[in-house]
């Protein structure tokens, strides 16, 4: 084994892409990457200096970047249409090569990363993210902001139509944001009112006909309904995200629709950008305090939550197998989406992304991105943060502070404590925010199990 070598690579993980106006989203193919830092010292190891030169891919193909060696079988290394070649993404791909971490050792290896490659280099010369203010930590300080400007809509945005669907039949309102949860928002209230059938029939698969057919009268309208959440006989609820993920779900959605959301956003650096370069772009929109057309699919979500008989509601939780048990949810009816959706109606919506993975995302382009879903090997979201404090802490707990004070908020309320999904979720989401960020964070009380 090689000795004396650590590797810090971050691996972009992806969210479900939702765009709320009059185009929808379509199929579209991602590439990966991946971009490693390492830290290289010099000691005895295992294989000699000579066995190292010679592992040159003679037994395999190289991708024309000279960043990996792929199997021999593949015939071509990387490039679309690698998922499909013999020895299929883990032998032919070259995100999936570089998900693993492995280094070519003897000239027999394929499979592996190039040792001459910039992706083995050390590249200390590269940092992205913007100034870091002090922020609330781990062990409990509570600084300033320092020179981090927070990003914040002045008046703050309660609730974004485009997010949320109102039916006074059932006197429901399921809220949310852009990227926090508005997809799941349209598909549970088409299923709460017996129209999911209908919306799969109709296409585009629940944004068209929620927007299209169902929101279209009057007692299904969203505009300032937030005062039916006064009356007792209505059941208002806001699905709230984990800003770790989000902010990475932001960046893949703006630059997948840049046309429409990146080229307004000042300051992004092209189609091209990485993550922390659209980070950077989102501290120039926090000094600057402008907006543009649909710049709530990156903006902080709403806070429907502190309005009177408002529920809100971690949306992590409602991935537990037990989430619609919850007494506070019951009229919600969550539980019959598996019973009227079809089992592969949202199977393109939602990108597959690998269990673990490495560190370093936050510096891939966005073109290096599109050979990862094609690969099925999708990094994880948290591999943009992991290694990175300093940069986490500013983008969550500075840009993102809003969301980030409103997600402790929503998981120290006492309106679910006695939901075991609830209880599970938030501790698990709440640990993340602490040790991929040490941002400060009181879990719940353990009173479900």
């Amino acid at each position: 084994m090689l000795g004396g070598l650590n590797i810090a690579l971050c691996v972009l993980a992806i969210g479900p892409p939702e765009m709320f106006s009059s185009f929808s989203p379509s199929a579209e193919a991602h590439r990966l990457v991946f971009h490693h830092h390492l830290n290289l010292t010099v000691s005895p190891v295992e294989h000699t200096a000579s066995s190292r030169r010679f592992a040159d891919c003679s037994a395999g193909v190289q991708d024309p970047s000279r960043k990996v060696c792929c199997s021999a079988a593949c015939g071509l290394c990387g490039g679309r249409g690698c998922p499909g070649r013999p020895g299929g993404p883990r032998q032919c791909c070259v995100p999936a090569i570089l998900s693993t971490g492995r280094v070519c050792e003897s000239r027999a290896d394929v499979a592996c990363i190039l040792r001459g490659s910039s992706n083995y280099i050390r590249d200390d010369g590269v940092e992205h993210h913007g100034s870091s203010g002090a922020v609330p930590s781990d062990d409990g300080g509570r600084g300033t902001m320092g020179s981090c400007q927070q990003l914040e809509r002045r008046p703050p945005q309660r609730i974004s139509p485009s997010a949320s669907l109102r039916d006074a039949g059932t006197q429901l309102l399921i809220m949310s944001s852009p990227k926090g949860g508005a997809t799941l928002s349209l598909r549970l209230m088409l299923a709460r009112v017996n129209l999911t059938q209908k919306a799969m029939a109709y296409g585009g698969y629940p944004l068209w006909f929620a927007h299209e057919v169902f929101g279209k009268g009057d007692h299904r309208a969203t505009t300032a309904s937030l005062g039916d959440c006064k009356k007792s006989s209505w059941l208002c609820i806001v699905l709230v995200r984990n800003p770790l993920d989000r902010a990475v779900s932001s960046y893949v959605h703006t630059m997948k629709w840049y046309d429409v959301l990146g080229a307004g956003l000042k300051g992004l650096s092209g189609r091209n950008a990485s993550f922390a370069q659209f980070v950077d772009a989102l501290d120039q929109r926090a000094n600057d305090r402008q907006h543009s057309r649909f710049d709530d699919h990156f903006m902080p979500q709403v806070t429907a939550g502190s309005n009177a008989g408002v529920l809100s509601v971690p949306i992590e939780m409602l991935s537990e197998p037990d989430g619609y048990e919850c007494p506070a949810l019951a009229r919600l009816q969550g539980w019959r989406l598996a019973e009227l959706e079809s089992s592969n109606v949202m199977r393109t919506h939602y990108i597959e992304k690998v269990d673990e993975s490495m560190m370093g995302s936050e510096h891939l382009s966005w073109s290096d991105l599109s050979e990862a879903k094609a690969a099925h090997a999708f990094p994880s979201y948290d591999s943009f943060w992991k290694g990175n404090q300093t940069f986490c802490r500013h983008v969550v707990g500075c840009l993102f502070r809003g969301d980030y004070t409103m997600y402790v908020d929503v998981c120290t309320r006492p309106e679910l404590r006695g939901c075991a999904a609830y209880t599970r979720a938030c501790r698990k989401e709440l640990a993340r925010l602490k040790s991929v960020c040490s941002l400060a964070t009181t879990p719940p009380p353990l009173n479900a199990t």
